[in-house]
């Protein structure tokens, strides 16, 4: 951590320009970026700094598109990059229970059909890239490492939130997904096609795979988190209820009505962004999570929202936030992220330009195992002892550095 942070500070002193205005900062921090992470090495991913990446991909591809005059035969890199962002989705979602197992100390093999490729994903990705997601995507297991598992927790309930969070990792991902692309369309202030097509994409395809999944088939996402909670003794959970959850959350939310619209800009009233509404899926039932803010000005915004589980184990968890660029003894932008209710959440990450097009920054997210977040993203989900699901935090430090076109 101290050699990242004289790396960080060292950066700052040696390429800050002196003839780098503070306006020219801002006007770099709205560009489309490239970006090296160190949450992006093998051993270090994150599902939140992951979906980062595909979204920088999404963005590289409407740039792309952006020059093409819309003949006919401009339609074929349009859907070959169609085509390649949905590969790029696929492994998203296999990539989100590979994390899952990780967190439960379960080794995995990402595969395409039957042919494993391995744990890394920067290396899956391009395989799916350029299929198309066509062979589909899965994820293996060290099966004797989950029978060991089984054995040592301490009560099956336990094991059986293991099979809900493991089983609902994909999914999960697909739709923080969406909420990535509504939080960028809103900070951009503005519609693209490719970020507008897979903000949809990422919300109907798990509606899709509950929808059509054989209840017949423990293989089957939604069929192995109907079948846990079962034998958790709660009969709530049922084939539809994923399905219903995001068909209802769509039609709530502001981004799916404001792409329509002639001025193709985010909805907002006297200041305050339009709520989005996001289903997720958790140990305690579907939850709702509700997404707004409040511009104060070009530079100063304040995010908010809430996530509610309802029925037989309800929760609620709160989010106050800040995203803020502003000149000290040099400019940066700086955003953090306080989650609050059922468990205790911090995320933050500091930008701070260091030419032009380019800008590093530093990064944490800190997450109660215990949280309606943390199951989704907590890098250790079980106890030292193993016997027991964690109710400690976990935590991840990454450093970036961005090139901005």
């Amino acid at each position: 951590m101290k050699k990242l942070l004289i790396l960080f500070m060292f950066c700052c002193v040696v390429f800050q320009s002196p003839v780098f205005a503070y306006n020219e900062m801002f006007d770099s921090q709205k560009k489309d970026s490239i970006t090296f992470n160190t949450a992006y090495l093998e051993g270090q991913f994150t599902n939140k700094q992951l979906a980062n990446c595909n979204l920088e991909l999404l963005r590289l591809s409407q740039r792309a598109t952006e020059n093409l005059r819309g003949s006919a035969g401009d339609l074929i890199p349009i859907f070959l990059l169609l085509y390649f962002n949905y590969g790029a989705q696929v492994a998203l979602h296999e990539i989100g229970h590979a994390l899952r197992l990780k967190s439960f100390d379960i080794d995995y093999t990402l595969c395409i059909g039957n042919n494993e490729k391995g744990q890394n994903y920067f290396s899956y990705l391009p395989y799916q890239a350029f299929t198309g997601g066509l062979f589909g995507g899965a994820t293996k297991w060290d099966k004797k490492q989950q029978d060991k598992l089984e054995k040592s927790l301490s009560n099956n309930s336990s094991f059986q939130n293991y099979i809900v969070i493991v089983g609902a990792g994909g999914m999960n991902n697909e739709m923080y997904f969406a909420e990535k692309i509504a939080d960028d369309i809103y900070e951009r202030k503005q519609y693209a096609c490719f970020p507008s097509v897979y903000y949809l994409v990422s919300r109907i395809s798990p509606t899709l795979y509950d929808q059509f999944a054989d209840s017949e088939k423990d293989s089957n996402d939604p069929t192995c988190i109907i079948h846990a909670f079962e034998k958790k003794q709660r009969n709530d959970f049922k084939k539809g209820t994923i399905s219903k959850a995001g068909i209802v959350s769509l039609f709530l939310s502001a981004t799916t009505y404001s792409m329509f619209t002639k001025t193709k800009k985010p909805l907002t009233l006297c200041g305050f962004r339009l709520p989005d509404v996001f289903p997720y899926i958790t140990t305690k039932g579907m939850s709702y999570k509700v997404v707004s803010g409040y511009e104060i000005n070009k530079d100063l915004k304040l995010i908010f929202g809430l996530e509610k589980v309802f029925g037989t184990e309800p929760a609620i968890e709160y989010n106050l936030g800040i995203n803020r660029a502003v000149k000290l003894l040099i400019p940066m932008q700086y955003k953090g992220i306080v989650t609050f209710g059922h468990g205790l959440d911090f995320e933050a990450t500091c930008t701070v330009p260091v030419l032009p097009r380019f800008s590093v920054g530093l990064g944490c997210e800190i997450y109660s195992c215990e949280s309606l977040q943390g199951q989704r993203h907590a890098s250790k989900m079980l106890s030292k002892s193993g016997s027991e699901l964690s109710n400690d935090y976990s935590s991840n430090v990454f450093a970036f550095v961005s090139c901005r076109y």
